[in-house]
């Protein structure tokens, strides 16, 4: 009777070790992929927001867009193309963080609006897989 009592137990101990560790494992795991999860969707909004903007600050705003959207499908083709990412990516990261404290006039707002939405586009780009 005592071996049965001490072969449940250890079977017991056995089992909740194994399913503690897989659990801690995979919720470390998994609180990574929440992490990169919400920074794209929060990088998806800023970019939908910063479409949104640009269609408000510019009468011609279809034609801008798709002029954005045929270079980064263009870039599909490049041979080179993680290395023409990384390029805008450093250009337009210097370039909002130059301004990012300046006082800016409205048409200054503008541009900065479309760099941003460039920056942002090129970000998710570069994440894409």
């Amino acid at each position: 009777m005592k071996k049965i009592i001490y072969l449940v137990l250890v079977i017991a101990f056995i089992s909740i070790s194994i399913n503690t560790s897989f659990a801690a494992s995979w919720s470390i795991s998994s609180s990574y992929l929440i992490k990169d999860d919400v920074n794209i969707y929060k990088i998806y909004k800023e970019t939908i927001l910063s479409r949104h903007q640009i269609s408000k600050d510019f009468s011609d705003w279809k034609k801008m867009n798709s002029k954005i959207e045929k270079y980064f499908i263009s870039l599909y083709f490049t041979n080179d193309r993680k290395q023409r990412l990384i390029e805008l990516e450093k250009k337009l990261g210097d370039i909002l963080k130059k301004n990012e404290k300046r006082k800016l006039t409205v048409k200054e707002k503008k541009v900065m609006n479309v760099v941003k939405n460039l920056y942002l586009r090129t970000i998710l780009e570069l994440r894409k897989k």
